[in-house]
């Protein structure tokens, strides 16, 4: 078995000319650079020769394109590489940069490593004399991945590596060309003794600390094992992250590298093929935190086989009833799932599904009342806006005992509420500047489940905004003839009324 302090040591190889050519890339239409053709002060733009971003780092491989960079094409063949290739020279704030590639439309080459932060100056000089300029942005860390068909999208330019439970590494490509394109080539996790591993290729990030980097991987942020440079390649950098077994995930998943400080770099991707979510652990519950459970509360289950990525976890409750609700995720880590217990669940069987595997257990809801206290407020636009009210608090009538205070996003629960005919008393704070009664609020309270009110609560103030009217029949007038005949009409700003009426 090999130790992680060795694993994280390990120089992983690649073909010569695979690698080379994925560093040198293919040239790229200029128009999508916005290069001028032949004129008095010719340009040139640098990106990242892994991701075109505009943005590189020292020390990283990068491509200038313009035109008529060299007479002619060449592609280095020594270590240290030159930094005069076919009569070509590039500068760098100055000072000469090592060349991998030279040809009339496109350069590829070395950031010199000692390159400040900061906009940088690039001059390339060709055989024939011609001058051509331009600037590139450089920061400390600046992470572009490889991907396998150069494009800085699509299957990446990586390795997985498989190590047996007897020490056997086994490295597996995660791209194959059919003849016509490059594409994902699925891998299974395989026997459950297995270790996987990511082996990643870029540039751009062998000055970051390791601290600072993560791997993101459908969503989910891992620490990598090793950042560094890549053993025997110039300006190639190597990153080597685990790949949790539990991760479950089928067909292809995005992966992109983030740099505290330094963003994140262009996104590739891998794919797990059908057998591994096959040959994964299946979804297994041993235990909740908490029994019985109360609506709004975070409630965390122990088990086996979930999801890495919270998204492919679904957890539902389902109540004796039949009545569904489903949870929120809020977190993955190792053998729990951190979920929230959803409004309107009730006591029956709790469902933790991941792909085609589900697992289920009984679950007990305490009787509790929920809802939601909100103001509707018109804004300039016609539109309606609905806020909680601050320092609302809701109580059973009469019962101060059970009072609590509305959430910031204006929801309530009131727990342990006895079954049967409640009455729910909004209780609105003193000097709030709301000239409200405390609204009651009555409802059928079953046992063993969450009650919901009806419809959110939502308080709109009586004004004296005289009722609108035209130039026929003025507002005044309308109100007048109401008044004349016993009624008192009162305008009320948008809001939804307390009972549905019909459509205007």
């Amino acid at each position: 078995m090999i130790l992680f302090s060795e694993l994280c040591k390990i120089s992983f190889r690649l073909r010569v000319a695979w690698l080379l050519a994925a560093a040198l890339l293919s040239v790229v239409c200029l128009r999508q650079w916005g290069v001028a053709g032949q004129n008095t002060n010719p340009q040139v733009v640098t990106v990242s020769a892994a991701s075109y971003a505009p943005v590189v780092a020292p020390d990283s491989i990068v491509a200038t394109f313009g035109v008529g960079l060299a007479t002619e094409i060449k592609v280095a063949a020594t270590l240290p590489l030159p930094t005069t290739l076919a009569g070509t020279t590039v500068r760098v704030n100055g000072e000469a940069a090592p060349l991998f590639f030279v040809s009339p439309l496109q350069i590829n080459y070395l950031i010199p490593a000692g390159t400040p932060a900061g906009t940088a100056s690039v001059t390339v000089t060709a055989s024939d004399g011609k001058v051509s300029t331009g600037t590139v942005q450089v920061a400390q860390a600046a992470p572009a991945l490889f991907t396998a068909d150069t494009s800085g999208t699509g299957p990446l330019a990586a390795q997985l590596l498989r190590i047996r439970a007897s020490g056997q590494l086994i490295y597996e490509p995660l791209a194959f060309n059919d003849g016509t394109k490059i594409s994902t080539k699925p891998f299974d996790f395989g026997a459950e003794s297995d270790q996987i591993f990511l082996v990643l290729y870029l540039t751009g990030v062998r000055q970051a600390a390791t601290s600072s980097v993560r791997v993101s991987i459908g969503g989910v942020e891992y620490a990598p094992l090793f950042v560094g440079a890549a053993g025997g390649f110039v300006g190639l950098d190597q990153i080597n992250v685990a790949l949790p077994r539990t991760f479950g995930g089928r067909g292809r998943i995005a992966l992109l590298i983030k740099v505290a400080g330094a963003g994140g770099s262009n996104a590739g991707e891998f794919e797990i093929g059908s057998g591994a979510a096959l040959n994964a652990a299946p979804v297994q519950i041993t235990s909740l935190n908490v029994s019985p459970v109360l609506a709004g509360d975070e409630l965390e289950i122990s088990g086996s086989g979930f999801a890495a990525n919270p998204r492919e976890n679904q957890v539902q409750i389902i109540a004796d009833d039949g009545i569904t609700a489903k949870a929120e995720v809020l977190a993955v880590t190792g053998s729990t799932l951190r979920v929230r217990v959803p409004f309107g669940a009730g006591t029956g069987q709790l469902k933790v599904s991941r792909g085609q595997s589900e697992a289920g257990q009984t679950i007990q809801v305490r009787t509790s009342v929920s809802g939601f206290i909100e103001e509707a407020k018109a804004q300039p636009d016609g539109s309606v806006t609905r806020v909680p009210i601050p320092g609302a608090r809701v109580r059973l009538f009469n019962q101060p005992t059970t009072e609590r205070a509305v959430s910031a996003d204006g929801s309530f629960v009131i727990p342990d509420v006895a079954a049967g005919l409640v009455t729910v008393e909004v209780v609105i704070p003193p000097g709030g500047g709301l000239p409200f009664p405390n609204p009651l609020y009555k409802l059928a309270a079953r046992a063993g489940r969450d009650n919901q009110l009806p419809r959110s609560s939502e308080l709109y103030q009586i004004g004296s905004t005289p009722l609108p009217g035209s130039a026929e029949q003025p507002a005044t007038v309308v109100t007048e003839a109401f008044a004349a005949a016993g009624f008192t009409l009162t305008y009320l700003p948008p809001g939804r009324t307390p009972a549905n009426l019909p459509v205007g």
